[in-house]
């Protein structure tokens, strides 16, 4: 390498501060994550951290179980977890998180709302009349959702080999409406399109699905109410703060009971899911300003939902997403996110 091209290349890598003096630019770690949502919230992390907090960013692909690892040890091998659904990941939050625990990672101080359920359109809700779980008890109504002529209504459970599948065999067994409806199984993007589709033609359909997602920025739906959720009797939540035996959720796995049908029942609606950006605590002590940004930054399921459907469904690039949306909202950033923190 010749002299002037060291001198550019060390240039790209160092930042001038006060004083003259010659510092390295941090260097940040994401979790690469395999969702659409994470990917979105990474791209936006990484812009303003590039941006406005001189920060080398780069990504890892990896998933949950291995980032915290990772973030444990605090060196530097990942920083960050950008969408960290907690509730999925108990066992995680009790030995990395929670007060007593390593406490080798830190969180963000407003986490964002997800939530899943069976959804409808709003025409469906409102002309249709299918409002509640105990409407779905109706065979007259189940039977104008029938796709395939046997009278039962159809709708979209999850993609094969999703834990899903069964969750909501058990759920249709609990609010007895196994007679009349029945569940279909399809890759997540062939249910979209034939969700979008039938949306479109005001047609009757009913669907699982999550939010933040980019279905909710195209249409308009409605989640069906369900009481409200009380406890995981589940024995493999016994450490969440939310376990109690006598709790209305109690999903069975059919790999641990081979009568998983019969004992597992769920009589109430999923929780809404604490969603946190998840960052290693070595990262903060070596990085205030950066630990002070990702504390302060503060997403919401709808922001997600509009990233997301931005990259998911019209396919655009998702750092020319985030860097749009950073240049657009810059109070946001500057004012909330960076608040406090030296220029």
């Amino acid at each position: 390498m010749n002299g002037t091209l060291r001198a550019l290349t060390l240039a790209t890598a160092i930042a001038m501060v006060p004083g003259g003096v010659v510092a390295a630019k941090d260097r940040v770690v994401i979790a690469d994550m395999n969702w659409t949502g994470a990917i979105a919230i990474a791209n936006v992390l990484k812009v303003v951290m590039e941006t406005y907090l001189d920060a080398d960013v780069e990504f890892v692909l990896a998933d949950d179980a291995v980032v915290f690892q990772a973030m444990d040890k605090g060196d530097g091998s990942i920083d960050i977890n950008p969408d960290f659904w907690s509730n999925n990941w108990t066992e995680l939050w009790n030995k990395f998180i929670a007060e007593g625990s390593r406490e080798s990672v830190l969180v963000n101080d407003q986490p964002y709302h997800g939530e899943e359920g069976l959804w409808v359109p709003d025409y469906v809700y409102n002309d249709l009349g299918l409002r509640s779980v105990e409407d779905l008890a109706n065979p007259d109504l189940a039977e104008q959702f029938d796709t395939d002529g046997d009278g039962r209504g159809d709708y979209w459970t999850g993609a094969i080999g999703w834990m899903t599948e069964h969750m909501w065999q058990i759920h249709a067994k609990s609010f007895a409406y196994t007679d009349y409806w029945k569940g279909y199984n399809v890759e997540q993007d062939v249910a979209e399109g034939l969700i979008d589709s039938l949306i479109k033609r005001q047609k009757p359909v009913m669907f699982y699905h999550w939010k933040p997602e980019w279905i909710h920025v195209a249409h308009s739906l409605k989640k069906l109410e369900e009481p409200a959720f009380d406890g995981y009797a589940n024995p493999n939540k016994r450490d969440d703060p939310r376990y109690d035996p006598n709790g209305c959720y109690n999903y069975v796995d059919p790999d641990d009971d081979p009568n998983w049908l019969e004992s597992g029942y769920i009589n109430c609606g999923m929780p809404p899911t604490s969603v946190y950006i998840a960052y290693a605590k070595a990262l903060a002590e070596r990085a205030p300003r950066i630990g002070q940004f990702l504390r302060q930054a503060t997403l919401d399921s709808d922001m997600v939902s509009g990233w997301i459907y931005a990259i998911g469904k019209d396919k655009r690039d998702a750092a020319e997403v985030a860097e749009e949306w950073v240049a657009a909202n810059l109070d946001v950033v500057k004012e909330k996110w960076l608040a406090g923190i030296d220029g």
